[in-house]
Order: structure tokens, then C-alpha cells, then sequence
């Protein structure tokens, strides 16, 4: 049983890596297989399908991402602080995220319900912490605050090419006082 809880972990990790590269169009379960460490059958036993893999991906990573930027901190910059380390710290989440939306659109996507409930409770708990008026508000808060966090993770080429040579710390700098700014005025003063 621990083998195969090992094998299963294994292949997840592999598969991780292969999807943020690849994304699930471009992702070889050949590669995962000598990756990982164990045979195409043994992939196709445990997730079914290439498609099953993905999603089994896309639940692990998530569930892992949601325990962390799940427990944000007292105030605004606290948010902002835990999503911005998240996704520095954590590309490969922004990458298979980033190919989910260019996979399936708006279509349902892996774990649909669950990660509906996940950002509702999210919602909710933002609009409750900061005293904003609606469900719709803070809806719109976390989205914002979600895309500014991340985008410098989102389009490193970007960053590269908009950073004067040198300037990298002040950059990081100010751009994390700015989006700090931004949240307090988007979650207002209370916090």
C-alpha cells in the first residue's frame, strides 16, 4: 500500500511538472512515465486518461495552494503579501492555471464544485474581514487583488524587459508598496 501511495505521489509530481511545461495538450505521458519513475500502464491504472492525470494535477495543486493563501493575515497587505509569495514561490500553480484557461475557456473545468464552494467561502470571508457591502464586492476584490499579485509572476518577460538593468530590488519594491496601496483602498481603512 505505502508503494503505492509512493508510485501514485511520484507520477503526480512528474505530472505536475510536465503539464505547467507542456499543458495538457502538449504533456507526453512518456515523459511523465520516465519521470516518475513508473510505467504508462501504471499512469493509466491510477488516473484513467491523460485528461484524469490533468485534473488529478489540477486538484492536488490547488488543495495544496488553498491551505496556504487560504490563511491570510489581519490586514489588506497581509493578502497581498501571502498571494504575491505564492505565486513566486510557486510557479508551476500560475503555469497550469495560465493553461487551464487556455484549455477549457469557460467551459467546466477539473473540480469544478469544489473550487467553487473553496472561493465562495473565500469571498465571504474577505467580505466579513473587511466589512465590504456585498458578496459582489468582494468577489471583484479577490479577482483584482488575485491578477495584481500575480501577474509579475504571470509575464516574467514582461517584467524583464519593463525593469531597468540594476533595478530589480527597486522594482520588487515598489511594485509590492503599490498593490499594497491598491488593496487598502480597494478593502478600505478598517484593516
Amino acid at each position: 500500500m505505502r508503494d503505492a501511495e509512493a508510485t501514485r505521489r511520484r507520477i503526480l509530481d512528474a505530472a505536475r511538472e510536465e503539464f505547467s511545461k507542456f499543458g495538457p495538450a502538449g504533456a507526453r505521458i512518456n515523459r511523465i512515465a520516465a519521470a516518475s519513475g513508473a510505467n504508462k500502464e501504471r499512469i493509466y491504472a491510477n488516473f484513467g486518461s491523460k485528461e484524469g492525470l490533468f485534473e488529478a494535477v489540477m486538484s492536488d495543486t490547488l488543495a495544496a495552494h488553498s491551505d496556504t493563501v487560504g490563511k491570510w493575515g489581519e490586514s489588506a497587505a497581509d493578502l497581498v503579501d501571502r498571494l504575491q509569495q505564492t505565486h513566486e514561490h510557486s510557479p508551476e500553480l500560475l503555469r497550469l492555471m495560465l493553461w487551464e484557461a487556455l484549455e477549457f475557456g469557460s467551459d467546466p473545468v477539473p473540480d469544478e464544485e469544489k473550487r467553487r464552494e473553496y472561493y465562495r467561502q473565500r469571498v465571504s470571508a474577505l467580505q466579513k474581514a473587511f466589512g465590504l457591502d456585498s458578496e459582489a464586492d468582494s468577489a471583484a476584490a479577490l479577482m483584482m487583488l488575485i491578477g495584481l499579485a500575480a501577474w509579475p509572476a504571470a509575464m516574467p518577460q514582461l517584467k524583464k524587459m519593463l525593469i531597468p538593468e540594476g533595478q530589480a530590488a527597486a522594482f520588487e519594491t515598489a511594485q509590492c508598496e503599490l498593490v499594497h496601496r491598491i488593496a487598502k483602498t480597494v478593502l478600505g481603512s478598517k484593516r
